[in-house]
């Protein structure tokens, strides 16, 4: 397993890169590789393995590196096409991982990109997934207009 642990390790690493086109490759190169092993392994053995980058993705969320948060949602983005025993599960934990970068990151970039990602999300996760994305979509609109509010009180 360790083989495939450095595997997926070099490619979770590649998404901290501050060259955002290296993350974008390294999330497709990763989502290319787990579509090989999904193929190839047991559905319990595959759930492991997907568990190791479940677990670097929280650690990037939980981060303050704004590169750490766009390699992340790229790799949400690419993973979320993978189906796999598990599926239903991990749909909730990255629907979480994404409220959760919503809520604290506020640079437009991240913000448009993990809205993007979220809708993506939303089409493969059933009305559940699409409950909770309309509630997200209208705390962010909120959270838009605040700012404007408060400039223009002052």
């Amino acid at each position: 397993m360790s083989g495939k642990s450095n595997v997926v390790g070099g490619y979770l690493n590649q998404l901290k890169n501050k060259n955002e086109e290296i993350q974008i490759l390294a999330a497709k190169d990763l989502r290319n590789y787990l579509f090989e092993k999904v193929r190839e392994m047991t559905g319990e053995a595959f759930t492991k393995l997907f568990q190791e980058v479940d677990q670097k993705l929280n650690e990037y969320v939980d981060g303050d590196e704004s590169h750490e948060i766009i390699g992340t949602i790229h790799a949400i983005d690419q993973l979320i096409e993978i189906e796999f025993e598990d599926k239903p599960n991990v749909i909730l934990r990255f629907a979480e991982l994404l409220r959760v970068i919503l809520s604290n990151f506020y640079e437009e970039n991240i913000v448009i990109l993990a809205s993007k990602t979220l809708g993506r999300l939303a089409n493969v996760g059933g009305p559940v997934i699409a409950d909770f994305v309309e509630t997200e979509t209208k705390r962010e609109l909120e959270k838009l207009q605040s700012p404007k509010k408060n400039k223009e009180s002052t």
